[in-house]
C-alpha cells in the first residue's frame, strides 16, 4: 500500500504536509532537547531533482504531530515527488517513515 499525500496544485503552499509520529502507540515528543524533526522531498522520475530538504520547524509538538509549510518555489515542478520525514531522537538515533507519494498538478 503506498502512502499519499492529496494531489496539490502548483504554487499551492496549503495544506502543509502533516506527519503523526508514534512509537509503540504512544506520541513521540518532538519538542523533546536535541530531537529534530526533517521533511523531504525528491522528484519520482529517478533524476533526484531535490525541492525540499529542510527542518520542519514550521510546527511540531509533544505529542508527535508536526508539519512542513513549504514556500512556494518548494512546489512550483509538477511531477511526482516522493516525500519522506526525518526524525532524529535526543540520543542521535534516525528514524525516516515509509515514502509518502505527492503529485503536483499543473493549473488549469
Amino acid at each position: 500500500m503506498t502512502l499519499r499525500y492529496p494531489d496539490r496544485q502548483v504554487g499551492s503552499q496549503l495544506p502543509a504536509f502533516p506527519i503523526r509520529l508514534r512509537d509503540a502507540g504512544a506520541p513521540v515528543d518532538l519538542t523533546a532537547q536535541g530531537a529534530s524533526l526533517q521533511f523531504r522531498m525528491v522528484q519520482a522520475a529517478g533524476d533526484e531533482l531535490v525541492k525540499v530538504n529542510d527542518a520542519a520547524a514550521t510546527a511540531a509538538d509533544a505529542n508527535g504531530n508536526g508539519e512542513y509549510l513549504p514556500a512556494a518555489a518548494e512546489v512550483d515542478t509538477p511531477g511526482d515527488f516522493e516525500c519522506q520525514w526525518i526524525y532524529t531522537d535526543p540520543a542521535g538515533n534516525v528514524y525516516r517513515t515509509p515514502i509518502i507519494a505527492q503529485r503536483i498538478v499543473a493549473n488549469p
